[in-house]
């Protein structure tokens, strides 16, 4: 091998140390490669210094192009521990504070659980002691209409109004939606409540660790250990149904849903099937059985997360939601200054991501590249999927 190759191969093996293609569903995770010195490594192919130095060169720009990629487009979790920002507890709620350059405050899962009186909340945040610049929360349905006089955003919603199982099967959906759901059980799926155990978490892991990409974008809960997915899963057992589906005694989906203190309202936290099995439209028929769960409840309203998402107002999921019968409704979401430095945030907008302050049409264009750039890595994975 001549020394033209052998740079070649220097090259090659510097560019794919930090990524390497993927396969899916089958995927390993990609082990980084021990570094060796550029210099030590010229020596070791016998490069003259001139030719070392050309490799150094080409490793410390290739290694620094992948790294970013990889960073950017998060096809991998750095295995590092994060630095967590504490919580704290205010009138019986849990509350978590994110952000570094404007750290706001709100309800853990407040889709689900709501503030009674937000004033003696606020009253207890200022004592804390903490720095905290905004507080936010929501206001509970089925109230649209603002009854604050906080400042406020309009939340968009994919709500479901319950009445009885009947009058969602026969007037709220249509016939295609009730053949995919029926579809599910001719084909052998089998949908019901089931209780958390261990059993179930393991499941839940397998189904979190099918696919590392899921909606052509990185899947957040892969890679996670069965002890850290029975923690995320286990949150609210008091006020939470767990609807499951199988085929064969197998987990192969499943819908966690939270309902509030009153009981007349309900917010799905969870709710993900495994993609191998998506031609028997588990998805659907899950959903089938939370409206009858809901209903035999007499809970009134299903939440299912947000309708649309920034300025992205159509997508597969949105018209998943509408072909469920989920309609979008605007909820008032209050931000409430608690330091000069959290109204000046505010009136800047320093609240929202740098993503949902883009135009339009440029994020659609980054979305297009992302997925892209995830197809080239995994493309029996690049089906834009929601069941």
């Amino acid at each position: 091998m001549g020394l033209t190759e052998k740079a070649e191969e220097l090259f090659l093996s510097a560019s794919h140390t930090h990524f390497a293609p993927m396969t899916a569903p089958g995927y390993k995770r990609v082990e980084r490669s021990s570094d060796l010195s550029c210099a030590d490594e010229g020596r070791k192919l016998k490069l003259p210094s001139w030719r070392a130095g050309g490799a150094r060169t080409i490793r410390r720009i290739s290694g620094r192009w992948s790294r970013w990629c990889w960073n950017f487009f998060q096809l991998e979790i750095p295995e590092r521990v994060k630095p967590r920002i504490p919580g704290m507890n205010i009138c019986g709620r849990e509350v978590k504070i994110k952000g570094r350059l404007c750290r706001i405050a709100q309800l853990d899962a407040d889709d689900y659980k709501f503030l009674d009186d937000p004033e003696a909340a606020l009253r207890e945040l200022r004592k804390s002691g903490l720095r905290i610049d905004l507080f936010t929360f929501m206001q509970k349905l089925p109230e649209t209409t603002p009854k604050y006089s906080y400042p406020m955003e309009w939340d968009s919603m994919a709500v479901l109004k319950v009445s009885t199982f009947e009058h969602w099967w026969t007037r709220q959906i249509r016939k295609n939606t009730r053949n995919k759901a029926k579809q599910a059980e001719k084909k052998g799926v089998v949908i019901r409540e089931v209780a958390f155990d261990d059993t179930l978490a393991r499941g839940i892991c397998e189904i979190y660790n099918e696919c590392p990409v899921r909606q052509e974008r990185r899947f957040p809960h892969y890679g996670k250990s069965l002890e850290t997915v029975r923690e995320l899963s286990a949150t609210y057992l008091a006020s939470s149904v767990f609807v499951g589906a199988y085929v064969d005694d197998e987990l192969v989906g499943f819908i966690k849903f939270v309902v509030d203190d009153t009981g007349t309202q309900a917010g799905m936290m969870h709710m993900i099937s495994m993609i191998r099995h998506r031609d028997k439209s588990p998805m659907n028929a899950l959903v089938a059985q939370a409206v009858r769960s809901c209903a035999d409840r007499r809970i009134s309203y299903l939440v299912c997360e947000k309708f649309a998402y920034g300025k992205k107002t159509q997508s597969t999921l949105s018209r998943f939601k509408e072909r469920n019968a989920f309609e979008r409704i605007d909820i008032p979401r209050y931000y409430v200054p608690l330091t000069h430095w959290g109204s000046l945030a505010l009136s800047i907008k320093l609240h929202h991501r740098l993503a949902d302050r883009l135009p339009e049409p440029l994020a659609a264009r980054l979305r297009e590249l992302r997925g892209a750039w995830y197809r080239r890595f995994q493309p029996e994975s690049g089906v834009r999927v929601w069941r």
